[in-house]
């Protein structure tokens, strides 16, 4: 076995640093410490991918190269063996080597038991000081989206981590083959046929096409093709021995509304809505000048993140045989991200009203949240929205992005035309 099949399951961190530590103040005072709003979030990357695509090649690389960060490394592949001592190496002070095990129970933060695996974060921000990153690893079969969902649902709960983004590897040599496997599935049988390989797509933020050096440039190309069937919203870069810039991998702030406009000045249109994959991305597109009501754009992702269908408005007469046929196949949304003009805008977790917003749309799985970006967020904008667009704060696009399962591009966005203007 390889190094980069290895399977770690402790966690490292720095207790060399003779400064204070804060585990050595009571319980009471690090809940407190955390819920300190002055303290800076720690960002967290998600590092997802199959067994042998190169994840523990891609940290020993980011650990190795001068990035100005202290890294904290959390790796939680499944084994066999309990207490195996890998070695995971971050730098301190100094530079001096620091290193330190926390031993999770069950060698896994990607289960759905979501208290064990915030705990063990809390456990891990016990050393807060001593890092200002932290990498997760997840196991070869995570779901990525559970491990997204868990983070956010924390942050938004006051936690001090801050979710950055999802990165996902594939192994250019296996990964058509891993997502052909899919197709052999019995849909029939009312299973999950989504492959652990799609999933890992699919949420991903950043994609990393490695062992590139082992296929023709027609195979890449083929692979570059299938990935953007599944998610056409991710970026990708093409590596060798798992090396590729650090900032397509560090401080990506795919969750942050400041970097929400660049993705979505690119073309987000497929060449084509059909394949074999069972994930796909939609993209629901309008004209810059159109305002949307919040309140029908809210009920209609309730509707397709709760209910797994889309809403009718029935006074459009929207029913007919072939949507009732699609309808019986219930979609799901494993990502969703967009921006777009709003008016009467108050979101699910800031509750300020704002009368005319440009508001950026985040969502993993049936978790949502949508944030006001515009300059002032009053009236003036709405008044100048019917002129002159280069003296208002309206973003270039207007555009809602969908990943997942049973997505038919001309049923949601006729849905969502409907329903919402």
């Amino acid at each position: 076995m390889d190094s980069e099949d290895e399977i770690p399951q402790l966690v490292q961190l720095n207790q060399n640093d003779s400064s204070p530590k804060p585990e050595e103040s009571k319980t009471e005072d690090f809940h407190i410490q955390l819920d300190d709003s002055s303290l800076e979030k720690i960002p967290v990357t998600i590092l997802t991918g199959y067994l042998g695509a190169g994840k523990t090649t891609l940290l020993n690389y980011i650990l190795t190269e001068n990035h100005g960060k202290r890294i904290a490394v959390i790796m939680n592949e499944f084994g066999s063996s309990k207490g195996i001592d890998e070695l995971i190496m971050t730098k301190g002070k100094n530079d001096e080597l620091v290193e330190e095990w926390l031993d999770l129970d069950n060698g896994c933060m990607c289960c759905t038991v979501k208290d064990k695996g915030i705990k063990a974060l809390e456990t891990l921000m016990e050393k807060r000081g001593n890092f200002d990153y932290i990498l997760l690893e997840t196991t070869g079969v995570a779901d990525p989206g559970q491990i997204a969902s868990m983070l956010w649902i924390n942050e938004e709960f006051g936690g001090n981590i801050k979710l950055d983004g999802v990165v996902t590897l594939v192994d250019a040599k296996n990964v058509l083959k891993e997502l052909e496997q899919v197709s052999q599935t019995d849909i029939d049988n009312d299973v999950d046929d989504t492959n652990d390989a799609i999933k890992q797509l699919a949420y991903a933020d950043r994609i990393i096409i490695n062992k590139i050096d082992l296929v023709t440039l027609e195979k890449l190309e083929e692979i570059h093709d299938s990935i953007k069937k599944i998610n056409l919203y991710a970026d990708l870069a093409d590596s060798s021995y798992s090396r590729v810039n650090l900032d397509f991998v560090l401080d990506i702030q795919a969750y942050s509304n400041s970097r929400f406009n660049d993705i979505f000045k690119r073309d987000l249109k497929p060449r084509s809505n059909k394949h074999k994959y069972n994930v796909t991305t939609i993209c629901i597109e309008l004209g810059t000048d159109t305002i949307l009501d919040w309140n029908k754009v809210e009920g209609w992702i309730q509707s397709i993140l709760w209910e797994n269908e889309l809403p009718i408005n029935e006074k459009d007469q929207f029913q007919s045989e072939d949507f009732s046929s699609y309808q019986s196949n219930k979609i799901e949304i494993l990502r969703m991200k967009g921006v777009m003009q709003m008016k009467d805008f108050k979101g699910p977790t800031d509750q300020t009203f704002y009368p005319f917003a440009t508001v950026v749309i985040q969502g993993v799985r049936e978790i949502y949240d949508a944030y006001n970006i515009s300059k002032t967020g009053n009236t003036d904008d709405l008044d100048q929205a019917d002129g002159n667009h280069e003296n208002t704060n309206l973003c270039e696009v207007n555009k809602l992005v969908l990943i997942g399962k049973n997505l038919s591009e001309q049923h949601i966005v006729r849905s969502f035309r409907h329903f919402c203007l």
